[in-house]
């Protein structure tokens, strides 16, 4: 797990990767993303990624 992710989580929060730059969602999710989203277009999945 990237060291920055297990930071965020002792810090209560959440990692959302969004696989639409140099990285595919299988390495955002390896590094240890909460979330691994294909885009940012459905606001109500961006949302239930942040909050759940």
């Amino acid at each position: 797990m990237d060291p920055f992710i297990t930071g965020l989580g002792s810090a209560g929060a959440r990692a959302v990767g969004v696989a639409t730059g140099s990285y595919p969602a299988a390495e955002l999710t390896t590094a240890g993303a909460h979330a691994v989203l294909p885009d940012l277009a459905d606001s109500a999945l961006v949302l239930a990624a942040l909050l759940s």
